[in-house]
């Protein structure tokens, strides 16, 4: 009797080590087939990039009307290791995540990481750094020494809807009211036109020429809060995902990165290590 037990005890044992094994590899054959758009981009012979006005990482040329940008040099590169075609799909900021859900896009441009956005969506390692700041009107200039000075009841700032510097606006300025416009062009215009004190954004941003922007002020100090940039994939694309790490760490480790940022007139801080 003890040798039938010995035998179904060796016999269970056996059987669970092979379930042990058999669990990882129905997991793995699931996964490899899970639709990713990294085929699909290959099988179509072309990627389609959602992007939207974020200087210097994705703005139209006033001159061509093409878009032109930090996001499109990185994303050509990307597109010759692909051996595909790059279209660019422009969309809003309060949009494009969504756009990205229902398949209207196989990535995003670089964006800032949130953890809203982390939840809908899918992001590379990040890559990049972005400072957030404040400009006010020049004649008010002397009523701001730093972006604190703001934070007061009876102060409105104007911020670029589904922005990560809306995100982070809200979060710190406790006493002044955020306000989120249509783009950053209408942010700008609610500060000259006094529908808000000011215009919070990211320091890159400050350098476009959104009309009347040479009509404000950069507010001294340091930034009120800074946001990690990554580029962005469908929610749980990871086949994918873990290609884009690779290709950036290409880009870094080749010093292709870095040109493309000293191109665009970004301190070479500005990249992640």
């Amino acid at each position: 009797m003890a040798g039938v037990r010995q035998i179904l005890s060796t016999w269970m044992k056996a059987g669970a080590i092979v379930a042990a094994l058999l669990v990882p590899a129905h997991m793995a054959a699931a996964q490899d087939k899970a639709p990713s758009a990294l085929g699909e981009i290959q099988t179509r012979g072309t990627v389609r990039v959602g992007w939207a006005p974020w200087y210097p990482y994705a703005f139209k040329d006033p001159q061509t009307n093409k878009i032109s940008g930090l996001t499109v040099d990185l994303i050509q590169d990307m597109a010759q290791w692909l051996k595909v075609d790059v279209q660019w799909v422009e969309d809003s900021w309060g949009t494009m995540i969504a756009g990205l859900q229902a398949n209207k896009f196989d990535m995003l441009m670089p964006m800032a990481v949130t953890l809203p956005r982390a939840q809908a969506a899918t992001f590379s390692d990040s890559f990049m750094k972005v400072n957030l700041g404040v400009m006010v009107r020049k004649e008010d200039a002397e009523k701001y020494k730093t972006w604190a000075d703001l934070d007061q009841p009876d102060t409105t700032i104007a911020v670029a809807l589904g922005s990560n510097t809306a995100l982070y606006a809200k979060r710190v300025f406790q006493k002044a009211k955020v306000m989120e416009a249509k783009g950053e062009p209408e942010a700008v215009t609610s500060t000259l036109t006094r529908k808000s004190q000011a215009w919070a954004s990211t320091y890159d941003a400050f350098k476009t020429s959104a009309p009347g922007r040479e009509q404000l002020h950069l507010v001294a100090g340091p930034p009120f809060a800074f946001s990690p940039v990554a580029l962005v994939v469908r929610q749980g694309d990871f086949i994918f995902r873990d290609w884009v790490d690779h290709f950036l760490m290409e880009e870094k480790t080749s010093g292709a990165l870095l040109r493309i940022v000293q191109k665009y007139g970004l301190d070479e801080g500005a990249v992640m290590n």
